[in-house]
């Protein structure tokens, strides 16, 4: 497949301003998702997640001769893949990164590659037939696997999981609360994992769920009133997913302490299937869909659904169709990734205006500091 590369788009400046939050946001387009000489990219933008602590994007790409897809690494600041080692697993695929190391799978086998050029560790536990990770972070790693049930082929329940860099330290996180069939753990903060599951409990939905690891710590987060959700990200004693209120509804980004009574409804006016992917320094980040333009749109939320500010509408105007918002660092910058009409991605980067009071206190600092390198 051929792509057209434009050329990496200097930071544009433009305002975006929440009168609940007071928050002004810089874009930067950092730089695209190059595909290497003999892959294509896979038609699934699912795959990819921008970690800002790791400043890279982790995905995969198809490979044209062997037709599996290849676990990738794209770091700045041209966008460079890095077709990280398969390690004798074929297909793999890589779905999160943080400080470097990333997580994915391959063969059926979770995998972790704490150096993106060596072999990864195969991280799938005794007793599971298959295995994937989902989400890395603070020296933790989680995901799922299926427990091995005797026949041909072998079948069973899948299991939340939880990994400390090896496949012996596997922590087998089970199938959720009483008359879950099933579980899975997709986001990590070091001390809690969240994920979803379901079952006959759940009427054939699913739940969001929240662990602190071990299997009898799960907590369902499930909202009164919601038909299922789903948990995605978490820190700092905070969770976010979305869920549906009705099957077949539209989504709505919600947030918890720790409970599902503790939920807040980040859905803002004029968007519908919002989502929030990501948490950290007292935001979230996700992405919803504009219901005047129908673009889906990165959105940062500062705790409650009117502090919502759409990142979308500070992307180039006219350039790109989709932006989604995946991470914040500890400053407040937050990172994600926008679509081109041709379908190139890119990584972005919305940074924080300080207040002008915080500025002003900034420049009185700088100029003391002067006066007095002048008095010296």
């Amino acid at each position: 497949m051929n792509r057209k590369i434009i050329p990496v788009i200097a930071a544009v400046t433009f305002a975006s301003a929440s009168l609940a939050m007071g928050q002004v946001y810089t874009c930067s387009v950092l730089y695209p998702l190059t595909v290497p000489t003999g892959f294509e990219m896979s038609a699934s933008a699912n795959a990819f997640e921008f970690d800002a602590a790791a400043g890279g994007v982790a995905g995969h790409v198809i490979n044209l001769v062997t037709g599996y897809g290849d676990a990738v690494l794209w770091s700045g600041p041209t966008g460079t893949a890095l077709v990280l080692n398969p390690g004798g697993f074929t297909p793999t695929n890589a779905v999160a990164v943080d400080d470097g190391q990333v997580v994915g799978g391959g063969d059926g086998h979770a995998l972790l590659w704490s150096n993106p050029s060596a072999t990864p560790t195969d991280l799938n536990p005794n007793g599971f037939i298959s295995s994937v990770a989902g989400a890395i972070g603070d020296g933790q790693e989680v995901g799922s696997g299926n427990i091995a049930v005797a026949g041909f082929p072998p079948t069973g329940p899948e299991h939340a999981l939880l990994w400390y860099g090896t496949a012996a330290s596997a922590v087998d996180l089970g199938t959720g609360p009483s008359g879950f069939a099933s579980a899975v753990a997709v986001g990590v903060d070091g001390s809690q994992q969240v994920g979803y599951g379901g079952g006959n409990a759940t009427g054939g939905s699913e739940h969001a769920l929240l662990w602190s690891g071990t299997a009898v710590s799960v907590v369902d987060l499930n909202p009164s009133g919601f038909w299922g959700s789903t948990a995605n990200g978490v820190a700092d004693g905070q969770q976010v997913g979305s869920g549906q209120k009705t099957l077949g509804s539209t989504t709505d980004a919600l947030l918890w302490y720790g409970s599902a009574s503790s939920y807040i409804d980040l859905n803002p006016n004029g968007f519908v299937n919002s989502q929030a992917h990501g948490i950290g320094d007292g935001y979230q980040v996700g992405w919803g869909v504009n219901t005047l333009t129908s673009s889906s749109d990165a959105l940062v939320w500062s705790g409650s659904a009117d502090s919502c500010i759409d990142l979308g509408t500070l992307l180039p105007p006219g350039e790109f169709l989709f932006s989604t918002a995946d991470s914040v660092d500890p400053s407040g910058n937050i990172y994600g990734l926008a679509e081109e009409p041709g379908g190139n991605l890119y990584a972005v980067e919305w940074s924080p205006v300080p207040e002008p009071a915080t500025t002003s206190l900034l420049v009185i600092a700088g100029t003391v500091v002067l006066m007095q390198r002048r008095r010296g």
